[in-house]
């Protein structure tokens, strides 16, 4: 991890697997999707978070991991919430956002669209995105329920790449584009 990261930490109780960290913007559909990279960059991914959503990894080739809910109390973070993960089929690849250049370890992996990887670095969480109705969910972020016609388009020609969207509502035929991902599975797995 560098060091950088590793201070925005400093003093906190919360125990860090010391393997990698990712905190990654495609994580569940349960939880939230979409980033937003057009914020100012900060000091450190952390500074002016009082809320953090954590995802470690024990390598950075599994599609498992453990994801935390932290609030900042003071100067130490509290976790509020744990629950294990389904990440990338194929690992975490560095992805590109709040984190800079220096803090890549040019031996790791960057992430590419279609690569099976899920993005690792610091993400601006701008929505929600889960299973359960709006009323039963506590969030302050722009909250969708997940059905059957809101995907992610991962479709790098398409004018809605990188954009969570409604099907009916934008008029997408979902053949048209070259790759997506459901964000309501049968199986209640992210692809």
């Amino acid at each position: 991890m560098n060091q950088r990261f590793r201070q925005s930490f400093e003093g906190t109780n919360y125990q860090m697997i010391d393997t990698r960290l990712a905190m990654i913007c495609f994580i569940l559909p349960l939880l939230l999707t979409a980033l937003s990279c057009g914020a100012e960059r900060p000091n450190t991914p952390l500074d002016g978070s009082n809320q953090l959503v954590l995802v470690v990894a024990g390598t950075d080739t599994t599609n498992r991991a453990g994801l935390s809910t932290l609030v900042r109390a003071g100067k130490r973070w509290r976790r509020e919430f744990s629950h294990p993960v389904v990440i990338g089929r194929n690992g975490l690849g560095w992805g590109i956002c709040l984190h800079s250049g220096d803090d890549i370890d040019p031996a790791e992996l960057v992430k590419r669209e279609g690569d099976g990887k899920s993005p690792m670095g610091a993400f601006v969480l701008p929505n929600a995105f889960g299973y359960l109705p709006p009323d039963s969910v506590d969030t302050r972020l722009p909250y969708t329920q997940s059905d059957g016609d809101l995907i992610c388009v991962d479709d790098t020609g398409s004018g809605f790449y990188n954009m969570v969207v409604n099907l009916r509502e934008k008029g997408i035929d979902p053949d048209s584009l070259k790759s997506h991902e459901d964000m309501l599975r049968r199986d209640d797995l992210p692809e």
